[in-house]
């Protein structure tokens, strides 16, 4: 599959930790918004492949009261991002 996408990490705005972080598809030679998931003080996003299945995990920092708060692990089903798993 020729389809590249970039995942965008939010850490913060002005007010909170937990914002919105973004998944944009190249097409064109412009990137498009595919679709916005909640975060938490958003720090990275790792691909990873698994038996030919792909997974999209986000490393959370924190939200505005603690910094224990889980990661979620998405797969891509029917061109969304689906919440496959959290981890601490």
């Amino acid at each position: 599959d020729d389809t590249h996408y970039l995942a965008v990490a939010n850490h913060r705005d002005n007010a909170t930790y937990s914002i919105q972080s973004t998944l944009y598809e190249l097409k064109g030679g412009l990137f498009e918004l595919v679709q916005q998931v909640d975060t938490h003080g958003a720090r990275n996003w790792e691909h990873f492949v698994v038996d030919d299945t792909h997974y999209l995990a986000v490393a959370n920092f924190r939200n505005d009261l603690s910094s224990n708060i889980p990661s979620p692990i998405f797969v891509m089903r029917h061109g969304r991002l689906e919440v496959f798993q959290e981890v601490d």
